[in-house]
């Protein structure tokens, strides 16, 4: 039987842009899962995402946690 610890092994910085992408406001499990699929990363999602809001007819960009923010909820 396989658990979590058979998932894939994140970077520090993979697990702070993890975090910083579900800690988007919006941005939800399902959504979060396909940002992960359709731009391989959370970093490059992270990256992307103000565009796509603006894309989408956002009248206002969600505000995306800071790298310290991240980091202040991991400690």
């Amino acid at each position: 039987m396989s658990g979590p610890a058979d998932g894939p092994r994140l970077s520090d910085r993979q697990r702070l842009s993890w975090l910083r992408l579900i800690r988007t406001q919006n941005v939800g499990p399902a959504s979060f899962r396909d940002l992960i699929n359709r731009f391989g990363s959370a970093e490059v999602a992270l990256e992307i995402l103000p565009e796509l809001m603006i894309s989408g007819g956002a009248i206002r960009i969600a505000r995306i946690p800071s790298i310290a923010e991240a980091e202040a909820e991991l400690e």
